[in-house]
């Protein structure tokens, strides 16, 4: 776990209160995630990756939508693959919380 992640998960140990008025960098509402995560696998550390992992997997069919809603359907398949590329290698990986942006803006 890298200094980022120790920083999240003492986030993520607080009541849901103390969550909620923590004023960082992250979402609140990725740090709600977590903490439910934490808690739904025991206190499990690295439950705190698995929001960030699910938003992107939902990212996928989202990004395919979006391109065949605006062009055709091979656009969309274009997109879903890029989208399935580069998402685990950038946004999972390094920016955890930054990833419900993205899912945000779609």
């Amino acid at each position: 776990m890298g200094t980022e992640e120790e920083y999240t998960l003492n986030i993520v140990k607080l009541p849901i209160m103390g969550i909620i008025t923590n004023f960082d960098y992250t979402p609140p509402v990725y740090n709600l995630l977590a903490h439910f995560s934490y808690l739904l696998f025991n206190g499990y550390d690295v439950a705190i990756r698995y929001p960030a992992v699910l938003c992107g997997i939902l990212l996928i069919p989202a990004m395919y939508y979006l391109g065949k809603e605006y062009h055709s359907e091979l656009v969309g398949l274009y997109c879903a693959g890029i989208t399935a590329i580069l998402v685990p290698m950038i946004y999972i990986r390094n920016m955890r919380a930054l990833i419900l942006y993205l899912y945000y803006a779609l």
